[in-house]
């Protein structure tokens, strides 16, 4: 997909600094694409842990049913 859209952020000359250092030790030419990578990244991780954490309250809301029937009997 065509990159067309831009973002700006202010920061100071050490964070850019700092940045471009570590956009260079992951293997980065370029800030921007090291910026992608890591909010992108993150974000589908985030997304992950959402679905676990959804799946997990499955799991327990039939725990407690099946609990809920076993009390019955």
């Amino acid at each position: 997909m065509a990159k067309s859209k831009l973002i700006q952020l202010r920061i100071t000359e050490q964070e850019k600094n700092e940045l471009e250092a570590l956009a260079k030790i992951q293997g980065f030419s370029k800030v921007s694409d090291y910026l992608r990578e890591i909010v992108f990244k993150n974000r589908l991780a985030s997304e992950e842990k959402v679905m676990i954490i959804r799946e997990n309250e499955d799991i327990i809301n039939l725990l407690n049913a099946l609990n809920t029937r076993i009390r019955k009997m």
